[in-house]
């Protein structure tokens, strides 16, 4: 996984189609990634880019670069590049180590048909699918502003027959039961 920050200041959005390009570079296959974005009521924000590659995909490529195959090595190499890229973009990113990496739904909870209830119904978790449309960005604004103590956004890229397909899900964390439907339009 890699940690990305915009530059000191602005709120860019990432450059998808680039990020895109990583589902087949350098000779490595990647079968999705996934850009998660956590922002808290306190206004803290993090973003992840999380790179999935499967051995399978690969073998041929993995086997070219060692006797072994080097899977974990060589998808920390394809992140890494992604974060260099990013960093030549202007961004702060860094690869991440597993004590780096984002804590979500942490505890035990009880599933209803709304939400899961955590902490004896002070905390509430609920996922929403979130259509791809034109109105994707306006969407993602209104996630942003939404009144919650936190939102989890994933939009993940990955592999298709004509080129590759978007899919993406929002879980908002609240102190009230949520609304049966999204709080945006459909």
């Amino acid at each position: 996984m890699i940690r990305v920050e915009p530059r000191a200041g602005r709120r860019d959005a990432l450059p998808l189609p680039l990020i895109a390009s990583y589902l087949d570079r350098y000779g490595i296959r990647t079968d999705n990634i996934r850009i998660i974005n956590n922002e808290k009521i306190t206004g803290i924000g993090q973003t992840w880019i999380a790179l999935t590659v499967s051995a399978i995909a690969n073998l041929a490529a993995l086997q070219a670069r060692a006797a072994h195959i080097p899977l974990d090595q060589t998808t920390h190499v394809v992140a890494r590049r992604l974060a260099d890229h990013l960093h030549e973009l202007g961004w702060t990113t860094r690869v991440a180590r597993p004590g780096d990496l984002p804590q979500f739904g942490a505890g035990t909870g009880r599933e209803t048909w709304r939400a899961v209830v955590r902490n004896d119904g002070v905390d509430y978790l609920a996922a929403y699918r979130i259509d791809i449309t034109d109105e994707l960005p306006d969407v993602f604004t209104q996630i942003r502003s939404h009144p919650v103590a936190e939102s989890w956004v994933v939009l993940e890229i990955a592999r298709a027959a004509t080129g590759f397909s978007l899919g993406a899900a929002c879980v908002f964390r609240t102190a009230a039961m949520p609304r049966r439907r999204a709080p945006w339009p459909a």
